[in-house]
């Protein structure tokens, strides 16, 4: 009786330890560098990405969500990933059509993405004796990003830049909500969107 209340109570702990954990081993800088106030509302925007194969996760879970956020706002969105690096973007861009969207929110990886894993074993003991050894992990994923917002028009007039860090575990999507939040709420500051 006492081993299976253990092992529920061990269960228990382990399983509110993950869900805290979103919270406290994620770390979200935006800082703005640009924000015009010219009189723009944005009703359609095209998100492109790029990056290797971390960010391009990182990207598409972040673009997923703002897309989602944004529709509910009755803001139409797409997303669009250009390839691994700048060069192959850049080329990309210019053959994507871009028509039908009022802006264009660019993200890309500044430097390269740092993978750290932890490991620490957690003993469990009953009756003064080593019960289990359970090892737990904490991988985490720091990328540092540039997001730039510009009109669609051929002469990319930018009119919103900004430098997002990122410190999360890859496998949760709790950074990207954190993300999109911070971005919109700044849109919406900026009256870009409503």
């Amino acid at each position: 009786m006492k081993v299976s209340l253990l092992i529920i109570s061990l269960c228990f702990s382990i399983t509110s330890y993950c869900q805290f954990s979103n919270e406290v081993n994620t770390k979200v800088d935006l800082k703005v560098e640009l924000a015009d106030s010219i009189n723009f509302d944005i009703d359609s925007i095209l998100i492109i990405g790029s990056g290797a194969s971390l960010p391009r996760l990182f990207l598409e879970n972040v673009s997923g969500e703002m897309i989602k956020k944004l529709n509910s706002q009755q803001v139409s969105a797409s997303y669009i990933y250009l390839g691994k690096n700048n060069s192959d973007a850049n080329n990309e861009y210019e053959m994507i059509n871009k028509k039908g969207f009022k802006a264009v929110l660019f993200i890309s990886p500044v430097d390269t993405s740092h993978i750290l894993t932890l490991v620490k074993n957690q003993n469990y003991y009953y009756n003064s004796k080593i019960f289990i050894k359970v090892p737990s992990y904490k991988t985490s994923f720091k990328q540092k990003f540039s997001i730039r917002l510009f009109k669609s028009n051929s002469n990319y007039e930018k009119f919103w830049i900004a430098t997002l860090n990122v410190e999360s575990d890859p496998s949760k999507k709790y950074a990207s909500r954190v993300v999109v939040k911070k971005i919109l709420e700044n849109f919406s500051e900026n009256k870009y969107i409503h």
